[in-house]
């Protein structure tokens, strides 16, 4: 069943059952997939009145043109269903796992017939084996270090087996790998010698202790004595490892601890991970919520579906600090997914309780690392003062910074620059060709690069600035706001308009502007920000009236070059209008000498292609 979007409001056909629905754009591509116990109550609420949405599900109800539904049985399978069409499809408005660090994962390509492990910054739907996302590098590197000096387990690219004799590498005459190239090793005892492997990164490492003691005893007994040692030296290796384990629990139980804590659009996850009874890692996923994340009896169901759909290491119970209403479902999705009993449960005892408050502090210092970053926390004394000089609601880091261009209408473009912590920053800097205007009108100018601007990194899920700064006075500043309004981002941002004659500063819903004293550090700023952006609209300007037919007709005169051309189209509207003009006044303007003028009406006068500009 598939509906229009704008007819939503009045369907009364939407069936009051469990299911699946799929917003698409007007392109059919899927931009968010979501789940309902009842569809013709959730459906229409997108669709209601703005006013109490977040700007996310603002733009989405915006952008969706059709929705599908699925309708189910039950409101587990619609769990289930949900995080699966969001793992094929990754809709732009659900939940996102993918960090911009890109921490990397470790990879076991177990669809190779000799698998060989290595170190990725991506995952993919290849076949392997990904363990990951690891925020401690370090750490991550020093486990693989010593499971692949115990496993033998390759990381060289060959395709195996070889189809030509191949040259011993320095990892086999060390030890450090089984060497399946020159086939010292079959593909059984390789293969085995990788679940090992695999089970050693999934914390099963008392399992591979005890299995490799019995193969010690055995070696031992038959006086294979070479084999025996180096199995010794193994079991030496993996009991120094566990050693290093600061908590364990009283049973022998597979538990991940789950703690889920966000704020300023950035979510942090930590995972403790108990294996065979011991603490064994600690997990960090840092995550973009999704436009519905942002209670927490959502944010988990989001999280444990689409995290744990992805790896292959799912705990017989993950444990969280509270009860959230999709906790029976979630329980239902992972068994099915395992084919083992997997539930979602409360702590029970006070050791699981002391485990999740490691993980909330853990979560915590996380998140104020994530936002102090982001933020920039060491703010300039310049940035507090034009906080307290605004009354800002929090200190104006990033700054961006508006202009238009234009010769009655023509070139039209505009310019965004933007200042992080007073200091530009250029790769943030864009250019604007206007579109919707081809007369002399700097409001609509205005208003249609402000809102090509934010729909963009609404759509992109980028950072909105700390303060939006326009070039001109109130009329500039209305059209702004009258942007922001369409994309419901009105009072949300805060925007100021600088005008130049008096430097007065003009403010929302403000008939009477506010002068900062002339020598504010914070007005220099503003100052300084303003012309930048006026200098990169009007550099751009130029550039598209240099390059344009008309520079090029006026560079057929001989004596006009470039410096002239310029000259001309700053100073007359037209070549129709340079045509019409006397030499005697196209050179007073312009300084072109009269002879050189005398030519140039000559030419034009006789060029029909001037009629046309």
């Amino acid at each position: 069943m598939e509906y229009k979007a704008r007819e939503i409001k009045n369907l009364k056909e939407i069936p009051p059952l469990p299911g699946v629905y799929l917003m698409k754009d007007e392109n059919g591509n899927v931009i968010y997939v979501g789940k309902a116990k009842n569809l013709a109550n959730r459906i229409p609420s997108y669709f209601h009145s703005s006013t109490l949405m977040t700007p996310a599900t603002f733009l989405l109800a915006q952008k969706a043109r059709t929705i599908e539904l699925i309708v189910v049985d039950n409101e587990f399978e619609a769990l289930e269903l949900e995080a699966n069409l969001i793992s094929h499809y990754e809709p732009r408005y659900n939940i996102r796992l993918k960090d911009n660090k890109h921490y990397p994962y470790i990879k076991i390509t177990v669809n190779e017939l000799f698998p060989r492990v290595s170190v990725v910054r991506e995952r993919k739907k290849d076949g392997a084996i990904y363990f990951g996302p690891y925020t401690d590098v370090g750490n991550m590197r020093r486990t693989l270090r010593i499971a692949r000096e115990m496993f033998g387990i390759r990381d060289c690219k060959l395709n195996l087996p070889a189809r030509k004799p191949i040259k011993p590498c320095l990892n086999l005459q060390i030890g450090k790998c089984l060497g399946p190239c020159i086939n010292s090793v079959s593909v059984d005892e390789y293969r085995n010698a990788v679940a090992d492997f695999i089970d050693f990164l999934r914390g099963k490492r008392k399992r591979i202790l005890a299995k490799l003691h019995v193969e010690m005893m055995k070696k031992a007994r038959a006086e294979e004595f070479e084999k025996a040692i180096l199995l010794r030296d193994k079991l030496k290796v993996i009991e120094r490892f566990l050693g290093q384990t600061p908590i364990e629990l009283d049973d022998a139980m597979d538990r991940d601890f789950l703690v889920i804590t966000f704020r300023d659009n950035i979510g942090v996850a930590v995972i403790f991970q108990a294996r065979e009874g011991a603490i064994i890692d600690r997990k960090v996923q840092i995550f973009k919520p999704g436009v519905k994340d942002y209670e927490e009896d959502t944010y988990y169901t989001s999280f444990v579906t689409q995290y744990y759909i992805g790896t292959p290491d799912v705990p017989q119970e993950i444990v969280v600090p509270a009860r959230f209403p999709d906790m029976r479902g979630c329980s239902h999705m992972l068994t099915r997914k395992t084919g083992k009993q997997c539930r979602v449960v409360l702590p029970t005892t006070e050791l699981m309780k002391k485990i999740l408050r490691l993980a909330r502090e853990n979560a915590d210092l996380i998140l104020q690392e994530q936002l102090s970053s982001k933020l920039e926390k060491k703010v300039p004394l310049i940035i507090s003062q034009l906080q307290k000089e605004l009354n800002l609601p929090r200190p104006p880091l990033r700054i961006e910074a508006f202009d238009v261009s234009n010769i009655q209408g023509k070139w039209a473009t505009g310019s965004l620059v933007t200042f992080v912590s007073g200091r530009p920053r250029k790769s943030d800097y864009r250019h604007f060709k206007i579109i919707s205007k081809d007369n002399p009108d700097d409001f609509a100018m205005i208003k249609e690069i402000v809102y090509r601007r934010y729909k963009r990194v609404m759509e992109e899920g980028k950072e909105l600035p700390d303060l939006i700064l326009i070039d001109g006075g109130a009329g500039q500043l209305a059209s702004a706001n009258e942007a922001l309004s369409s994309l419901n981002l009105e009072g949300k941002i805060p925007v100021i308009a600088l005008a130049k004659k008096l430097e007065e500063i003009y403010l929302p819903n403000s008939t009477t502007p506010i002068n900062i004293p002339r020598y504010s550090l914070a007005l220099k700023l503003l100052q300084r920000v303003r012309n930048e952006a006026h200098r990169f609209a009007v550099e751009y300007h130029k550039k598209l009236r240099g390059s344009s037919i008309e520079a090029k007709i006026l560079r057929q005169v001989s004596g006009i070059g470039e410096i002239y051309q310029k000259r001309l189209l700053e100073k007359f509207s037209s070549i129709e209008e340079i045509a019409k003009t006397d030499p005697k006044t196209i050179s007073e303007k312009t300084g072109i000498p009269v002879s050189v003028a005398s030519r140039l009406v000559e030419f034009l006068s006789k060029s029909p292609l001037v009629y046309y500009f």
